[in-house]
């Protein structure tokens, strides 16, 4: 979250450091990452480094696999993007994964692929995170194929990038209900057996991305402290 006083880009590639000064966006995130390599998208105009490593502290040999193996992990919105790297690193590691989308080809694929990469033992569901149903027969099919559930990943969700004056009032309590109330109610099916068995974690994905508005590029005053 940004420090005192809004930390606001001007158009270009600077941001105000939230004390009359001028920061550069691809400057302040080199500084305060050093030694990742960086990549650099356009944002309107505005030029935002990036990396492409991974970081050191989430790197796969700062972990021990036998903390993984046999494991039973879901994660939500695996058949694609961060939700599919992310059962493929639990896979990698020698957990049951259950993936589940919103179309089963996708979660099937995924599954699929993570078997043959990791030899893996994997479920596939189609499922739909405000679909209480869904998510009961999620749990229903990966306690019976895979044993009882150690940890959940909520990766199922999506952003809106209109301001709250102009959003449409059901894309709001359809982002809602995605992002908010299917964990929810995903949790409320899980954490009785995990709070029973003593055991179990549970990880919610979320982002503060940035608005896609060309004045507005927010950095985080921590990032800018060394600038």
């Amino acid at each position: 979250m940004p420090g005192p006083g809004p930390t606001q880009a001007a158009s270009g590639s600077v941001a105000r450091d939230g004390h009359g000064g001028d920061i550069n966006v691809g400057t302040a995130f080199q500084r305060s990452n050093p030694g990742l390599a960086t990549c650099t998208m356009s944002l309107h105009g505005a030029k935002i480094s990036t990396h492409k490593d991974v970081y050191p502290t989430i790197a796969r040999e700062s972990y021990n696999p036998a903390d993984f193996k046999d494991k039973v992990v879901i994660v939500t919105g695996s058949g694609s993007g961060i939700g599919k790297a992310t059962a493929f690193a639990f896979a990698e590691m020698g957990s049951k994964v259950a993936f589940t989308d919103l179309t089963i080809e996708a979660a099937e694929t995924a599954a699929k692929e993570a078997e043959e990469k990791f030899g893996a033992k994997a479920i596939a569901t189609k499922g739909n995170v405000v679909n209480l149903k869904d998510m009961e027969y999620l749990v229903e099919q990966t306690r019976e194929k895979l044993g009882p559930i150690d940890c959940v990943v909520f990766c199922a969700g999506y952003g809106m990038f209109d301001t709250f004056d102009v959003s449409r009032v059901d894309d709001w309590w359809g982002l809602i209900e995605t992002n908010l109330k299917g964990p929810t109610d995903l949790t409320r099916l899980v954490i009785k057996d995990m709070i029973k068995r003593n055991t179990g974690t549970l990880i919610y994905i979320s982002s503060r991305v940035f608005p896609m508005i060309p004045s507005r590029v927010y950095v985080c005053l921590a990032d800018l402290k060394e600038c």
